[in-house]
């Protein structure tokens, strides 16, 4: 009888020990989970706080078939990954623009041919020196957003927003008489 109670808290103590180490792997990794996506959190919302852009020129082209939109990154961190930028507009003839263009959103040219052969779509250059690094928006550096339209735009007021790739964005008004 004492043999056989030994072997049995024996075998309860070795599962005991067995289903605390899984329990605690466990834990540990989830933890390692929930770390690791504070620390992305952090760096998403760093990068937000530090992130803005400003309005300087607009202008229309003399065809009336485009806009010219220069704008500054005016915050202090350096904007990736441009043409994943998000541009919206008020002009009522965007919804004529074709199958490629959602409640006034504007596509990038570089999602392909199909979206030019559409009509509406933007593009971007930068301004400026571009020794330092032509593929990304620095600080205080200069973009030129071209957005072009398959028809002529009539109307007065134009209303764009522009949204980095991390979110941050802002408004511009521009006025044809102005």
């Amino acid at each position: 009888m004492g043999q056989s109670v030994s072997i049995s808290f024996g075998m309860l103590f070795l599962c005991t020990l067995l289903v605390g180490s899984m329990l605690y792997s466990a834990f540990q990794s989830s933890n390692e989970l929930i770390t690791e996506a504070q620390e992305n959190n952090y760096d998403r919302e760093f990068s937000r706080i530090h992130t803005s852009i400003q309005l300087i020129n607009a202008s229309r082209d003399p065809s009336g078939m485009a806009i010219n939109l220069v704008i500054e990154n005016i915050g202090t961190e350096v904007i990736y990954q441009l043409d994943s930028m998000d541009v919206f507009t008020n002009v009522t003839q965007v919804l004529d623009c074709g199958p490629y263009v959602y409640d006034r959103w504007i596509p990038s040219s570089n999602l392909g041919a199909a979206i030019i052969s559409a009509g509406c779509y933007w593009s971007f250059t930068m301004l400026g020196d571009l020794s330092h690094n032509p593929t990304y928006w620095d600080p205080h550096e200069l973009l030129n957003i071209t957005i072009t339209f398959n028809v002529t735009i009539t109307e007065q007021y134009y209303y764009y927003r522009i949204s980095t790739p991390n979110g941050v964005g802002d408004s511009f008004i521009y006025n044809t008489l102005s």
